[in-house]
Formats: C-alpha cells, sequence, structure tokens
C-alpha cells in the first residue's frame, strides 16, 4: 500500500494559514467527523484531480476562495500586538493513517511517516515522536504548543 496516496494532504501557499492547513489535516483524515455538505472542508475532501498535483490544487483552492481569504484575513489579524508579529509560530499535524503514524506539514512536499502505530497506541506514540524530532532540538527554552483533536 502506498501510504501517500492513502492520506488527504494539502500544501500551504497563503502565508500564516497554517493553522488553518492544520485542522484541515486533521479533520479531512478522520472518518469519525461528519462534515456538512457545502463546507469548504467537504469540497476540498472530493476535489479531483491528478493524484500527484492534487495537493497543490488543493492548496490553490484555499488562494482562490474568498470566503476563507476574508475568514482568514479577520482572524489572523484581531487582537494582536506587535509582540505577537514578532513571535513565530507553525502549526503541523499527526495524524494515524491506515495504522501509520503520519507528520502533515503544508510546507513540506509530501507527508512524512513515522512509521507503524496501532491505533490503541496512537496518543502514547506520538507524544514521543514530537519529543525526540521537535522538542529535544530546541531545547528547554523552545516555545512548543501541542494539542489533540479527540474523542472522549
Amino acid at each position: 500500500m502506498n501510504i501517500s496516496q492513502n492520506i488527504w494532504f494539502m500544501k500551504q501557499y497563503i502565508t500564516n494559514s497554517c493553522s488553518a492547513v492544520a485542522l484541515l489535516h486533521s479533520i479531512l483524515n478522520n472518518d469519525k467527523i461528519e462534515l456538512e455538505e457545502e463546507s469548504i472542508a467537504k469540497i476540498l475532501l472530493y476535489l479531483k484531480g491528478d493524484p500527484n498535483d492534487l495537493p497543490r490544487e488543493r492548496g490553490f483552492y484555499l488562494i482562490d476562495n474568498k470566503n476563507i481569504e476574508c475568514i482568514h484575513e479577520k482572524l489572523s489579524s484581531r487582537d494582536l500586538t506587535y509582540d505577537c508579529y514578532k513571535t513565530v509560530f507553525h502549526y503541523l499535524s499527526f495524524v494515524n493513517n491506515h495504522g501509520y503514524i503520519m507528520e502533515l506539514d503544508g510546507r513540506l512536499p509530501c507527508p512524512i511517516s513515522h512509521g507503524a502505530c496501532k491505533s490503541d497506541e496512537f496518543l502514547k506514540t506520538t507524544p514521543k515522536i514530537i519529543k525526540e524530532y521537535f522538542i529535544l532540538p530546541i531545547g528547554i527554552n523552545g516555545k512548543m504548543a501541542i494539542f489533540a483533536l479527540c474523542i472522549k
């Protein structure tokens, strides 16, 4: 099985849209979440095209969508102080895709597999990967926040 063909992935082209892209990666790779019929997420999920070019096409769809642009502008600039603009944040997702832990970062050319993982081990194994690849390299003074989208 080709892992990258069984995962929903998109490229990030809009500046400061990594949080939206990370949420889309998390939501659209979760078959337990029901999408509203006319939602942008559902449209992106079923966007057709060349499988090798779909991540790029999905990214361009967000660029061309005026509703997303308007929402993004409102949310990305509200209640921010000058200090917030100097701070660099980046968001990415980890998902369990057909038994593999996948890192999804819209800045990268494709998803990254961090190996096989049983579904019931995902929440225990993923923090170890995050620690090894993200926390240890930046040291104790690095700033990082982690959140999980979980069903109770």
